[in-house]
């Protein structure tokens, strides 16, 4: 009564939930959660749950309102409206309160149906100062945790759980925006020593409370609180326990909690996504791992914040490689069970191309925590680099029904899609990541690659800036627009991305390196590019790809001695070359094979039968990648490359066409690849040529203006 009242003083405003908080209940501690439960009261009695609301109407992060109208009669003009409304809505209960009785004492004997599901919301830390923060929000995680490993019980992402709750709080539509049942809710505070956590489960389709419970523990007996919290809501949602899945929710991950405290942390700072987070994220787990050895879960999160500075502190991955499977072996000698482990191992794997390895370690993962969204975004990440799109996007639905709010997987949607030439449904894909996370970059990179993919340089261009501008500290987008601006005919533009590129990767980072180098053959100059590829520290490569890539450089230069020599110090360990140089989808985006260019070397040393047996297994990989579904001009490219170093002109002036008309725009790379020396004199070749060029001098024109 005391709510409805407040709403209607005066209707129609918008009272937020810490002035209803201080009204309703004044002189009482409570939480939202006694706000969004007599909201939902509300409703239920006012008949008010259709999705239009015609009484109380939720504004999102900022609070409620009463829309219903409220007048006084028109024989009684000097009446006040309120006592009216008070003794409306007096009617209003006293008519349902029967009911609303009844509802409550039914609510404990609540069941889901066959396939129940449920969200665990962020813990609220009710202490005063907040200083139960962490341990809040490690609840929260070790919760989600531990209800994912029970068969048979869908449980919303945690991603999608937290950011969900920040923009609309009322359980009914919470419900709907993550497909749930039912939601876990719940509280911490402190005093004196010990802690008390407050918890309950509430339908979606009613607001109405099923289960709740106090907890009291001692500070250093609370970390196996989640425990005891997810054995009553399994109970209360009627879900019967193998012996198993019991000793799968009495897994507690470590019985130090200061060790844990550091495992969240260190969890929190690898989610900011920078070098200085990466850093710290690094120490938190590495202190954590002191103060109990026994803790694989943190072992874990020292691999995945490893794995992390790969892609985002410009750690080279030979050595990022060493440190993770340090990290990963320590975790499975602790706990050979932890799917946390397997799936920071198949990062690594993925990015090493050992795909089939990666999906291994991803589906035992999955089969230990199927309700784990991340491990399935793993999975399809793992599909993607395995040429296989067609069962990414189906991993990729399967995150959407766990994890929908994920940025993440909205981004990987998308390259997948433009990877399957469906371009307006990737630009939807980035867009949905950009409206979850306007400020990270991926999406941005993401958005860039999709107009890429269809030729249009100009607003490709436009997308990279915006995503150097969230982080210039990304080599890897910083390079790739350097060969955009290539592209564009502006090598000035080109150059300055390549510098500063170098200069935040280092002198022996020689992926970047190497790209930028592509600047020399752009101008033609190869005079500086010949002096770097026979210096001292450039003969110094260790990895064999980059060695090829060195040798291709060193041919389009004219140096076909200097590129025997770059090829045999790229075979010293490379006896297997068709596992260790896989053709890698992403690069085959940009007319990069390096198997190919080993072809290449092999028959400018005279070794035909050699290279045949190279150039045949880039033609049935095109073949099979573009079955799976692939469509990208750099696919065709590469192939004209193959078809035309094998003397097939015709094959290879058509693959080249089809290139062009998919949106291959890279004239400078054609111009002087080696592969088409053969082909140059061809009035075919050069009228492609010239098209790439006008289209490249007409986008130059365009942005000038």
């Amino acid at each position: 009564m005391r709510l409805l009242c407040c709403l209607a003083d005066p209707p129609g405003d918008v009272h937020t939930t810490d002035e209803l908080l201080t009204k309703v209940w004044p002189g009482l501690v409570v939480g939202q959660n006694s706000l969004y439960q007599a909201i939902a009261q509300l409703r239920r009695a006012l008949g008010d749950l259709e999705d239009r609301a015609r009484y109380i109407e939720t504004v999102p992060r900022k609070g409620y309102r009463l829309i219903a109208p409220v007048t006084s009669p028109p024989r009684a003009p000097t009446w006040n409206w309120r006592p009216l409304a008070i003794g409306g809505a007096a009617l209003v209960l006293v008519a349902v309160s029967g009911w609303v009785v009844s509802r409550w004492q039914s609510a404990g004997t609540a069941t889901l149906g066959p396939n129940p599901a449920i969200a665990v919301m962020p813990f609220l830390d009710l202490s005063a100062g907040a200083q139960e923060q962490i341990f809040a929000e490690g609840l929260t995680e070790e919760l989600t945790n531990t209800l994912a490993r029970v068969p048979g019980l869908k449980v919303a992402g945690r991603t999608s759980s937290r950011r969900a709750v920040a923009d609309e709080q009322e359980p009914r539509k919470l419900g709907k925006l993550l497909g749930v049942a039912y939601l876990l809710q719940g509280s911490v505070r402190t005093s004196e020593g010990r802690v008390r956590v407050s918890a309950r489960v509430v339908s979606t389709t009613d607001g109405f409370q099923v289960w709740s419970n106090n907890y009291d523990r001692s500070r250093t007996g609370a970390i196996g609180v989640q425990t005891d919290i997810a054995r009553e809501v399994v109970g209360s949602l009627k879900i019967r326990l193998s012996s198993d899945a019991s000793g799968r929710i009495d897994f507690a991950p470590t019985s130090k909690l200061n060790a844990y405290d550091l495992y969240l942390l260190g969890r929190h700072q690898q989610l900011q996504r920078n070098p200085e987070a990466l850093a710290r994220a690094i120490e938190y787990h590495t202190q954590a791992i002191a103060i109990d050895p026994r803790f694989a879960l943190a072992y874990a999160g020292l691999a995945d914040a490893q794995m992390a500075g790969y892609y985002y502190a410009n750690r080279p991955l030979v050595d990022t490689a060493a440190l993770v499977e340090k990290s990963v072996n320590a975790a499975l000698a602790i706990d050979p069970e932890l799917p946390e482990a397997y799936a920071a191992r198949a990062v690594l794997r993925t990015e090493q191309w050992n795909t089939d390895g990666a999906i291994a370690d991803l589906q035992r993962a999955i089969a230990i925590n199927p309700n784990a969204g991340e491990f399935y975004l793993r999975l399809g990440a793992a599909y993607e680099y395995a040429g296989r799109p067609r069962e990414a996007l189906h991993t990729y639905d399967q995150v959407r029904s766990l994890d929908p709010l994920h940025t993440q997987l909205h981004v990987r949607r998308c390259l997948t899609l433009q990877n399957l030439g469906r371009y307006a449904e990737a630009s939807q894909a980035c867009n949905r990541a950009f409206e979850l996370q306007p400020d990270v970059p991926n999406h941005l990179w993401a958005s860039g690659l999709n107009d890429f993919a269809q030729g249009k340089t100009t607003s490709a261009i436009a997308f990279y800036q915006q995503a150097l501008a969230r982080a210039p500290q990304r080599i890897d987008i910083r390079s790739e627009l350097g060969l955009l601006y290539l592209n564009q005919r502006e090598p000035g533009l080109a150059a300055s991305q390549f510098e500063q590129a170098l200069a935040t990767a280092g002198p022996r980072a020689w992926g970047p390196q190497l790209t930028a180098a592509r600047l020399y053959l752009a101008r033609s100059d190869f005079t500086p590019l010949l002096e770097k590829l026979r210096s001292k520290d450039w003969l110094a490569i260790d990895d064999a790809r980059q060695l090829l890539n060195a040798g291709f450089l060193a041919v389009a230069a004219g140096d076909a001695g200097l590129a025997e020599r770059y090829r045999a110090q790229a075979m010293v360990s490379n006896q297997t070359p068709h596992e260790s140089l896989y053709p890698g989808l992403y690069s085959v985006r940009w007319g990069t094979c390096e198997l190919c260019y080993l072809a290449m070397l092999e028959r400018l040393r005279g070794a035909a039968d050699v290279a045949q047996s190279h150039e045949s297994f880039v033609l049935a990989w095109l073949a099979d990648t573009e079955k799976a579904g692939h469509l990208w001009h750099g696919l065709e490219y590469v192939r004209a490359t193959v078809l035309a170093q094998q003397g097939n002109d015709s094959g290879a002036l058509r693959a080249l066409q089809r290139a062009v008309q998919l949106g291959w725009r890279s004239y400078w790379l054609t111009d002087v690849d080696p592969a088409f020396i053969r082909l140059r004199k061809r009035p075919e070749f050069q009228r492609l040529l010239s098209q790439q060029d006008s289209t490249a001098r007409g986008t130059q024109s365009r942005s000038a203006r």
